[in-house]
């Protein structure tokens, strides 16, 4: 992420934004690489997540969602409600957010591509990108605190 920002500064949009995507699905990636490790993905699907830019976002789409969730239930919880699947699924917190990781790969082919038949770029702008960048930082914190508290041994706490 530190170099989406160097090149943000620099006023360099399109690029820093396209970055920033790229280093979420690298991140998708290696956490993936985490979880087949431990055991806990399908081998055979392995490959094809390691090479399709849009299956290392479902990574931290997923990822993202499970702690969305949990904030979800241990908020209701603390207010003594029991939050139903339905429900969940309906949050408009968990909404926007898959919205979010959704239109990411678009945003990146918008940045780096051409329209060839108009040879221009299509132009990413300053708040465009900002915003990509910002969420990635905290999607790439939420992400790694998710697998830090999977790999835990029972008793023990992450620190967040």
């Amino acid at each position: 992420m530190t170099d989406a920002v160097v090149l943000f500064e620099r006023e360099s949009y399109a690029h820093s934004l396209a970055l920033a995507v790229f280093g979420l699905e690298e991140l998708g990636k290696s956490s993936y690489c985490y979880l087949a490790h431990k055991g806990w993905v399908n081998l055979e699907e392995f490959h094809q997540y390691m090479r399709k830019h849009d299956k290392k976002l479902e990574v931290m789409r997923s990822l993202d969602g499970i702690q969305v969730m949990r904030t979800i239930t241990e908020d209701a919880e603390k207010k003594g409600k029991f939050i139903t699947s339905h429900e969940m699924r309906s949050s408009p917190v968990l909404r926007r957010r898959e919205a979010w990781w959704r239109k990411l790969s678009k945003l990146r082919m918008k940045a780096l591509y051409v329209d060839y038949e108009s040879m221009k770029s299509s132009p990413i702008r300053r708040r465009e990108a900002l915003e990509i960048i910002a969420k990635s930082r905290m999607y790439v914190l939420g992400a790694a605190n998710t697998v830090l508290a999977a790999a835990q041994k029972p008793g023990e706490r992450t620190h967040s």
